[in-house]
């Protein structure tokens, strides 16, 4: 008798009638049993594997090969469609032979010698009898062709003390090196991350920390050893017998604001300045500090301990700011910051920014929209008097009162040379309907007996209401005469 039931996409149909017939019943044990069966003929457990050679970095000539022994006959097919060799930047083709268990390989081509390959065997493997074995084999070597294998020649400094913070460890090799596959086979103990240099025939490796060595340290640094296929261990130390290096103190210098507020609040390029326990190079500093958001940042040395730090264009404005000074710093001594320091501030409300100025005389007019970079403007003079306009434009509307305020004081008129007659004198301002441009007259009058000669201006234009100001030097008169 047949269960219909026991049809593809029937099975809950048949569980309403299973117990109603011994053959139904009868029909469900031989179909479990089945699927029993087949779970029995799966063994997850790991397939005993030997290699020859057996260390960790083997070197092996191309013409021997690697040998792979099995505890037990194998899927050949599925072992050789997972089994890959490679280095970092390429996977290189075997060829394979078996003998019984034993599979050997051998590079196809010719293998770059002193370049750590990876042997690697990963997947389910069944065997003679049907069982699938989970495997997961991982197994280094190097390929070396000629009678003597490549070498570390040597390594500095010999005595495993290093000098200062920044001593790089130089490794010198025997014969030109594969940089992406040793330098993936180095480490340090204790970690840290290291920074690779090689000469420009890939037999000299200089390493060094990107942080510095810890001061009172010893290190233990591992490269992969392909004369001896290990690994070679070699040990060093930094101790710069001194204390520390600290951060002491911080803080912004605010333009316009003496002595500085108790909270400072930064804009434009305010700088913030740091104090160290020691001397520091401010080009070290730069390296180790960190801005999030992230800006450009330039240093500069205000001393020996002070070191300046400002954005390259300028803060923006109602933000808040972290600027970290990374642990690792190394100071001129050698001595370590060796905890970071985070300074946390935020910036001024957005403001106006001086976008150019335009310079408008009798006869003439001149606009600059880099003023830091401007040459000096030439005035064609029509007399010994002074007279001109100057018109500030800004980049938005400027709306507070007290903004355009201090915008108009800052804004000023210097006679630099010569010395002497009237001073020059704001006539008359006005703002634009829209609060992007102020305009400002100016006047004044040379003693006769300088009529003949140029005269120097500077004109003084805040880039905000609240931040530098630039100066813009006119020359009234004809200054090559």
């Amino acid at each position: 008798m047949h269960c219909s039931h026991l049809e593809p996409n029937n099975y809950q149909r048949c569980r309403a009638c299973f117990g109603r017939s011994s053959i139904t019943r009868m029909c469900f044990s031989v179909l479990f049993g089945a699927v029993i069966t087949h779970c029995a003929l799966v063994d997850f457990a790991v397939l005993q594997i030997d290699v020859e050679p057996a260390k960790r970095y083997s070197v092996v000539r191309p013409e021997s090969g690697v040998t792979l022994r099995f505890s037990r006959a194998v899927d050949r097919h599925e072992v050789e469609q997972l089994l890959q060799v490679s280095t970092a930047s390429r996977t290189v083709t075997q060829r394979f032979e078996w003998t019984d268990a034993h599979l050997t390989i051998r590079p196809a081509h010719d293998p770059r010698p002193g370049v750590v390959h990876q042997l690697r065997l990963e997947g389910m493997i069944p065997d003679e009898r049907g069982r699938v074995h989970e495997v997961s084999f991982v197994h280094h070597l190097f390929y070396e062709s000629d009678e003597t294998a490549t070498q570390l020649v040597s390594s500095e400094p010999a005595d495993g003390v290093l000098d200062d913070a920044r001593s790089p460890i130089e490794l010198r090799f025997s014969r030109p090196m594969d940089r992406d596959s040793l330098e993936a086979g180095i480490s340090v103990l204790p970690a840290e991350a290291l920074v690779f240099e090689w000469d420009s025939d890939d037999t000299r490796l200089s390493i060094r920390p990107d942080a510095g060595w810890q001061s009172a340290r010893s290190y233990e640094l591992r490269v992969p050893d392909p004369a001896h296929g290990d690994e070679l261990r070699l040990f060093f130390r930094f101790d710069s017998g001194a204390i520390p290096l600290e951060l002491q103190s911080h803080h912004f210098e605010i333009a316009g604001e003496n002595p500085p507020a108790a909270v400072p609040v930064p804009q434009g390029r305010d700088a913030l300045v740091l104090e160290f326990s020691e001397a520091v190079d401010h080009r070290e500093l730069h390296h180790a500090v960190r801005l999030r958001p992230h800006r450009p940042t330039e240093t500069e040395q205000r001393s020996d301990k002070e070191i300046v730090v400002r954005p390259v264009q300028h803060w923006d404005s109602d933000t808040d700011y972290t600027v970290t000074v990374s642990a690792g710093l190394a100071s001129r001594s050698g001595n370590i910051l060796t905890r970071a320091h985070e300074i946390v501030f935020r910036t001024q409300e957005d403001q106006a920014r001086l976008a150019g100025v335009t310079i408008l005389w009798s006869g003439g007019s001149s606009t600059q929209t880099d003023i830091q970079a401007a040459d000096a403007i030439a005035i064609e003079p029509e007399g010994p008097d002074f007279l001109l306009f100057a018109v500030s434009s800004y980049d938005r509307p400027v709306e507070g009162a007290s903004d355009r305020q201090a915008l108009l004081d800052q804004t000023r008129i210097q006679r630099l040379l010569p010395e002497g007659g009237l001073p020059v004198v704001l006539n008359q301002f006005l703002w634009s309907s829209d609060g992007r441009e102020l305009t400002t007259a100016w006047s004044g009058l040379l003693p006769s007996e300088y009529a003949a000669d140029p005269a120097i201006y500077a004109l003084s234009i805040p880039y905000q209401a609240r931040g530098e100001v630039h100066e813009l030097i006119l020359v009234h008169g004809d200054s090559h005469e």
